[in-house]
């Protein structure tokens, strides 16, 4: 299993924990979140640092991937382009289940859940 940090920890994380658990393809090592402490937990995964922290906790967690769990359209976009600027080693992850549906017209990139 590939390890992988979800960077976000507020209620919308929960759901892309429980997809990603659900999925069974990634290993979560932790959270990254600037709106917590480091290393309190949430949602059972403690939290590694923010999102700025990504290229160093990449290093020491042997973390390939990365998904972005954050709700708000315009701070994810935010988010994204600091996790993209500081870790370039790191990839987005997708995860779905079986479960979810998606419209036909849809599509895809990388990092959505």
């Amino acid at each position: 299993m590939e390890n992988i940090v979800l960077v976000g920890s507020q209620g919308h994380a929960l759901s892309v924990l429980d997809a990603i658990e659900k999925a069974g393809r990634y290993c979560v090592v932790g959270l990254l979140d600037r709106f917590r402490e480091k290393g309190t937990i949430a949602w059972g995964y403690e939290i590694l640092g923010a999102e700025e922290d990504l290229a160093a906790v990449a290093s020491v967690r042997n973390v390939t991937g990365a998904v972005v769990a954050v709700g708000n359209n315009l701070a994810r976009a935010s988010v994204c382009a600091v996790c993209s600027s500081r870790s370039r080693s790191c990839n987005f992850q997708s995860s779905f289940t079986r479960q979810q549906r998606l419209a036909q017209a849809c599509r895809l990139t990388a990092g959505l859940l």
